[in-house]
C-alpha cells in the first residue's frame, strides 16, 4: 500500500438459481467485514449482477473485462468452476490470491484457502495448494453476515409457555427439487400444535405451489419471498427445517435448533459434522428418507426443551459469527513471526484449556497480573466454557504449524474493551505477540481497545507501545497499580 491510497481486492464469483446463492453470500460478508479497508469490485456473471447491493454493481465486471482492471492488492475466488491455472492468471493483476473451497477436489495456486465447513482440517488441501499457503479451516471461518453474531444466543427470547412452537422451513432460495412441499405434507400429517413460516427466494420455481399448499395446512402457514433479515426470522423461531449449506452454519450461529435434510451431494460433510458436533439433526438425503421420517423427527424435537436447548448451546459454540473479520483480518495483516513463519488464528478452543494453563502457571507469567494467583484446573476449563458462548468476548489463538503459541483477547468491561495477551514461553522474542495484537485490531476495527499495563513490565509496556497504544486514541494504554 502507497500513502494513503486504499488498497483493492477483487471478488470473482458467479451466482444463478442454478448454481446457488451461497458464493455470493460468503464473499458480501467478507465485503461487509472489510468495512471499507479495502475498494471491493466484483467480477461476476449476468445473473448475479442483480444480486449485488446497488453501489456494488455500479462498479461491477464481467469475468472478460479483469484483465484491463489494473492491480489489485488481493483477489479473492469462490467458484467451483476455476482451477489453479485460473488462480495463477489472476497473479498479473493480484498480488495476493484467496480461495473459497469446501469441495477439496482440485488443486489451488492459492496464499490463502478458506475451507469453513466443521469438522474439515487443512490435511485435507495439503497436497491440493502451494507449500506456502496459509489454510484456514473450520467453522470459525464461515463467512457470515454480521447481523447472524448480533442474533445469537444471548439476544434469543424467552418462549412464552403455551404458545404453538414457530417452525421454520428453509430448503434453499430456489429449492429446485420442491423438498418444501414434502416438508409441509408431514407437518400437515401431524396433530402438532405449530406455527410454519416457509422461506424462497423470488427465483424459486415452485413457489406458487407453495403458497397454495400453505393455505390447506391445518397449522397456521406462511410463505415469505425473498428475505433480506434472515438472522432476525430466526432468531423468532424455535425449531428449523433446512437443507446443511450456507444457511445451516447461520442457523448454528442464531443458536436455532435444526432438522437438517440434505438436498445435495455436496452437503453430506457439513450435515454430518454439524450433527457431530450436537448442533443439528441430520435426517438424511431427501430422497432416501422414509415416509414420516421428518414428521417423527419433528415430534421428538418440539417434546424435548432440553434438547432444542442443548443443540442451541452446540450451535453458538461451534459458529461464532467471527468468521468473515477473521478472513479480512488475515488479508489485512498477514501474521507472521519475525523470521516470516505463516502464524494462523482462530477461534479458542475446548482443547487449547491445558496448553493455556500451562502458559499461565509459568514461572513468572502471573507476575505483573491483577490476580498474580494461577488459576485451578477447574476454574480455568470453566472459563474456557464460558467463552466458547459468549458474543461480547473474543478470544484468538494463534498457532504456528498448528500448534498454539499465543492467546489474544478483547473483554467487554463497561465502556471500555480490555485487551490482554499471553505467549508460550518457548515462542518469546519472536514477535508473536505483536502479530497477535495487530491481528486483534484487525479483526475489531470498530472496537477502541484498551490495555491494562503494570509499570514495571517493561516488555508489555514496548509491546503496546509498537502497535499504537497510548494514552489517547483508538488503544489506549492505563497503569494497573504498582
Amino acid at each position: 500500500m502507497t500513502g494513503n491510497k486504499t488498497p483493492r481486492l477483487l471478488f470473482r464469483f458467479d451466482a444463478s438459481a442454478t448454481v446457488g446463492w451461497g458464493h455470493m453470500a460468503r464473499c458480501l460478508a467478507l465485503d461487509e467485514a472489510l468495512g471499507g479497508r479495502m475498494e471491493s469490485v466484483f467480477a461476476v456473471n449476468e445473473e448475479a449482477l442483480t444480486g449485488l447491493p446497488p453501489a456494488a454493481r455500479e462498479t461491477a465486471l464481467s469475468p472478460g473485462a479483469i484483465a484491463g482492471s489494473g492491480t489489485f492488492t488481493a483477489a479473492v475466488v469462490d467458484h467451483y468452476g476455476m482451477r489453479a491455472e485460473d488462480e495463477t492468471r489472476l497473479r498479473a493483476i493480484a498480488r495476493k490470491i484467496v480461495v473459497l473451497d469446501d469441495l477439496a477436489d482440485r488443486h489451488h495456486d492459492a496464499d490463502l484457502l478458506v475451507d469453513a465447513l466443521p469438522g474439515g482440517g487443512p490435511e485435507r488441501y495439503r497436497k491440493l495448494v502451494p507449500s506456502a499457503c496459509r489454510i484456514l479451516t473450520g467453522a470459525d471461518f464461515a463467512s457470515l453476515h454480521p447481523r447472524f453474531r448480533t442474533a445469537r444466543l444471548a439476544d434469543r427470547k424467552t418462549r412464552i409457555e403455551g404458545n404453538p412452537l414457530k417452525v421454520l422451513v428453509s430448503m434453499g432460495a430456489t429449492d429446485p427439487s420442491d423438498v418444501s412441499r414434502r416438508v409441509l405434507k408431514e407437518i400437515d400429517a401431524t396433530d402438532l400444535p405449530l406455527s410454519v413460516t416457509v422461506v424462497l427466494g423470488s427465483a424459486a420455481p415452485h413457489r406458487d405451489g407453495i403458497r397454495a399448499l400453505c393455505r390447506k395446512m391445518r397449522q397456521p402457514t406462511e410463505l415469505l419471498v425473498g428475505v433480506e433479515d434472515m438472522a432476525s426470522l430466526y432468531g423468532a423461531h424455535d425449531i428449523a427445517i433446512g437443507a446443511p449449506g450456507v444457511s445451516a452454519l447461520e442457523r448454528a450461529c442464531v443458536g436455532l435448533p435444526t432438522l437438517l435434510v440434505m438436498t445435495a451431494d455436496n452437503q453430506l460433510h457439513v450435515g454430518r459434522a454439524l450433527a457431530d458436533a450436537g448442533a443439528a439433526i441430520n435426517l438424511g438425503k431427501a430422497e432416501t428418507l422414509a415416509p414420516d421420517a421428518i414428521a417423527a423427527a419433528l415430534s421428538d424435537l418440539a417434546g424435548d426443551a432440553e434438547a432444542r436447548s442443548a443443540m442451541a448451546r452446540q450451535g453458538c459454540a461451534l459458529v461464532d459469527g467471527l468468521g468473515a473479520p477473521r478472513i479480512a483480518a488475515h488479508i489485512l495483516t498477514d501474521p507472521k513471526t519475525k523470521d516470516s513463519a505463516a502464524l494462523v488464528a482462530r477461534r479458542l478452543k475446548t482443547e487449547d484449556a491445558a496448553t493455556i494453563l500451562r502458559w499461565q502457571t509459568a514461572p513468572g507469567a502471573r507476575r505483573f497480573s491483577r490476580n498474580p494467583e494461577p488459576p485451578t484446573e477447574a476454574q480455568h476449563a470453566a472459563w474456557v466454557a464460558s467463552r466458547l458462548i459468549s458474543r461480547e468476548a473474543v478470544t484468538e489463538v494463534l498457532t504456528l504449524d498448528g500448534e498454539p503459541v499465543a492467546m489474544v483477547r478483547s473483554d467487554e468491561r463497561g465502556e471500555e474493551n480490555e485487551v490482554s495477551v499471553i505467549v508460550a514461553p518457548e515462542q518469546m522474542g519472536r514477535g508473536v505477540g505483536t502479530a497477535a495484537i495487530r491481528y486483534l485490531q484487525a479483526l475489531l476495527p470498530q472496537t477502541s481497545l484498551t490495555a491494562y499495563i503494570h509499570p514495571e513490565n517493561e516488555g508489555s509496556l514496548r509491546l503496546f507501545s509498537a502497535c499504537g497504544f497510548g494514552s489517547s486514541g483508538p488503544y489506549r494504554m492505563r497503569m494497573l497499580d504498582a
